[in-house]
C-alpha cells in the first residue's frame, strides 16, 4: 500500500511538473485587458426616493488594464476607464495604480462624475425634500488597500481597504408633528438632500480575478470550469469586497441648513456603525492556454454596491426625541441611501 501510494504520489508530481513545463511559468508574463461597460455613474445606482433625484450623462466607459510580470522583486498594475458621453465627449472617469514588493501590495483607485440635482422650477424643495447647497456637483470614489497575495493564487489577495466615497444622500427630517416618518407639514420637508455626502469604510478586504485565474489553471471564488485541450470555460464571480466600520459625514451644517430655513433646533448624529462595499463581476468566461502565452474573455453583469447594516442607534435606540414643536430630528436613512449598480459588459484578455 505504501508502494502504491507513493507511486501515485510520483506521478501526480510528474503531472504537474509536466503541465508547468507545457505551458511556462505564467508569473513571466505580462497581462493586458479591455473592458467595455456601462459608465460607473448611473441614477438607477440609487434606492429609493434619490433615483429621481439624481441625474448623470448616459455614457459608456472603456477600460484598459495592464499588469506587468510577476516573477520580478517589483511589479506594477495599471488600469483607465474613459467615459464616452451620449454628446460624443470623453473624459476620464477612473483610474487605478498598483505596486507590489517583499510580498505587500498597494493600490489606489479613484473614479469621479458630475452629476446633477434633477431641478423642480427655482424651488429648493422637491416633493417635500430640502436640497442643500448647489444642484451641480461632483461625486467621487476613492479605494486604497495594502495588502497580499493569496499563496498559490495570483489572481487573489486579501488585506485591509479603506473607501471613501462623496455622492447625494437623504437625511430623514422628524418634527413633533411628524406620522409615519413624514414632518406632515406642508412648510417642513420630509428630508434634507446633501449632493455631496461622504461615506467613510475601513475593514477587511479581499479581491479575486476569475478570469486571470482561468488563464493559469487556478481555483477562484465561485469558479467552475469545464476544460477541453487548451481551453477552458465556464461561469465565475470576479469580486473586490470590503467590509468594516462605515462612518457617515455631511457637507453642510445641518443644524444651521435647518435653522436658517425652519426656525427648528435640530438634533442629528452623524451615523456609525458596519457596513460593506462589493464591486463584482457575475460573468461566463472562456480562456485558451497556449505555450508562453494565455488569452481569455468574459462577459456578464458587473456592478457595485454600498451598504450599511446597521448603526449604533439600530443596537441601542435613537438617542434623540422631539420634544416642542421648534425642534426636529435627523435621522440618516439607510435603505434610501443604499447603492446598487449593475450593467452589462464584455472583457478581453491575454498574457504574452
Amino acid at each position: 500500500m505504501i508502494r502504491i501510494s507513493l507511486a501515485v504520489a510520483a506521478l501526480t508530481a510528474t503531472g504537474a511538473v509536466t503541465a508547468q513545463t507545457q505551458y511556462g511559468d505564467y508569473r513571466d508574463l505580462s497581462y493586458t485587458s479591455y473592458t467595455l461597460r456601462q459608465t460607473a455613474w448611473s441614477p438607477d445606482q440609487y434606492v429609493g426616493d434619490l433615483k429621481d433625484l439624481v441625474e448623470f450623462g448616459d455614457a459608456l466607459a472603456h477600460v484598459v488594464e495592464f499588469r506587468s510580470p510577476r516573477n520580478n522583486a517589483f511589479s506594477f498594475d495599471l488600469a483607465a476607464a474613459v467615459r464616452t458621453n451620449a454628446d460624443g465627449e470623453t473624459e476620464l472617469e477612473s483610474f487605478v495604480g498598483a505596486v507590489e514588493a517583499g510580498g505587500v501590495f498597494f493600490r489606489l483607485e479613484n473614479s469621479s462624475a458630475e452629476g446633477y440635482i434633477h431641478p423642480q422650477d427655482s424651488d429648493t424643495r422637491f416633493n417635500g425634500q430640502y436640497i442643500i447647497g448647489e444642484r451641480k456637483f461632483d461625486a467621487e470614489y476613492t479605494q486604497l488597500n495594502i495588502g497580499t497575495e493569496v499563496e498559490g493564487n495570483m489572481g487573489a489577495r486579501w488585506g485591509l481597504g479603506y473607501i471613501e466615497v462623496s455622492q447625494p444622500a437623504q437625511i430623514s427630517l422628524y418634527t413633533a408633528r411628524s406620522g409615519g416618518g413624514y414632518t406632515d407639514r406642508a412648510n417642513y420637508p420630509d428630508a434634507l438632500v446633501d449632493p455631496e455626502y461622504t461615506t467613510r469604510l475601513i475593514g477587511l478586504w479581499f479581491d479575486v480575478d476569475n478570469l486571470q485565474a482561468a488563464m493559469h489553471d487556478q481555483s477562484g471564488f465561485a469558479l467552475s470550469l469545464s476544460e477541453s485541450g487548451g481551453w477552458r470555460y465556464g461561469p465565475g464571480l470576479t469580486m473586490d469586497v470590503t467590509v468594516g466600520l462605515m462612518t457617515g459625514q455631511s457637507s453642510a451644517n445641518l443644524e444651521r441648513v435647518v435653522k436658517d430655513n425652519y426656525g427648528l433646533n435640530l438634533e442629528y448624529e452623524e451615523p456609525v456603525g458596519m457596513g460593506w462595499s462589493i464591486s463584482y463581476k457575475l460573468e461566463y468566461i472562456v480562456a485558451y492556454r497556449m505555450p508562453g502565452s494565455n488569452i481569455g474573455m468574459s462577459f456578464g453583469v458587473e456592478g457595485r454596491a454600498l451598504q450599511q447594516f446597521f448603526t449604533t442607534e439600530d443596537l441601542t435606540g435613537a438617542a434623540n426625541s422631539v420634544d416642542s414643536n421648534y425642534e426636529a430630528v435627523g435621522q440618516f436613512g439607510i435603505g434610501d441611501n443604499t447603492v446598487f449598480h449593475y450593467g452589462p459588459f464584455v472583457r478581453l484578455a491575454w498574457e504574452i
